[in-house]
């Protein structure tokens, strides 16, 4: 009976991914399917960490490190409100793909701080080898997307930034390299991946066409330090003001 009440009430009251998977799993209860063992509440309260911690943590921290990079380079952010005005105005954003330079800085920020790092642990399945290096089945496996992204191998003069480094000669957005993996890389790479570049590209568009963030009075910039917390790479707490724009005012 409580099963089939917690049905009924998911039914009626459906109103975001939890709801859903909450629907999904009383379902199954309600059912007395044997699949229902396959969705317990340890993997709901699961999916429900991993979307505060890779859906929603690793975007806040993103765009604390795009808006503290915009603040200490001027210059770049009067560049991205310019694309934004010549291109969408005041619109909402419907033309992802001719924004190439607000592509490229949120790719550079992603690339100079890496939010994750070491990525998130995997496991191997099998015996296997990597390098010449042999890796027995039960190894967990970490991924150093920091050295990858700092390498001199592959990126001219990694410290600095640079967005252009994304664009070739005539302002257009390069092939994606293969040096570049802030989301890793394979079968196991990050699911969401084209759901969070789209969701950053249209938050960073939203706020940058509103607003000028300029330092706080008083305050100095925000610092570009990275500031390791567990497996995440989070700004140094910063102060900004954000100064609404008049449209095609760069605000500085």
């Amino acid at each position: 009976m409580r099963v089939r009440n917690v049905y009924l009430w998911c039914k009626r009251n459906v109103s975001d991914l939890v709801d859903d998977v909450l629907k999904i799993q009383a379902e199954a209860k309600a059912a007395g399917e044997d699949q229902a063992d396959l969705l317990t509440d340890v993997n709901v309260r699961q999916v429900v960490a991993d979307i505060f911690g890779a859906g929603i943590d690793t975007t806040v921290n993103t765009m604390n490190w795009c808006i503290a990079y915009m603040v200490n380079y001027p210059d770049v952010q009067t560049k991205v409100q310019k694309e934004i005005d010549d291109v969408i105005g005041q619109r909402l954003l419907t033309d992802k793909n001719k924004l190439p330079y607000c592509e490229a800085v949120i790719h550079e920020v992603m690339r100079i701080r890496t939010v994750l790092p070491l990525n998130v642990p995997h496991l191997t399945l099998e015996d296997t080898s990597v390098g010449g290096y042999n890796i027995p089945k039960g190894t967990q496996i970490w991924t150093n997307l920091w050295k990858l992204h700092m390498d001199e191998k592959y990126w001219m003069e990694p410290e600095q930034f640079r967005p252009e480094r994304f664009l070739d000669e005539d302002g257009q957005a390069l092939p994606k390299q293969d040096s570049f993996l802030p989301f890793s890389v394979g079968r196991r790479a990050c699911v969401a991946e084209v759901l969070a570049k789209n969701e950053i590209l249209l938050i960073f568009t939203c706020l940058f066409q509103q607003f000028t963030f300029l330092p706080a009075p008083g305050k100095e910039k925000p610092s570009l330090e990275p500031n390791f917390q567990a497996l995440v790479t989070r700004c140094i707490p910063y102060e900004v003001v954000a100064r609404e724009r008049i449209s095609g005012d760069s605000g500085t």
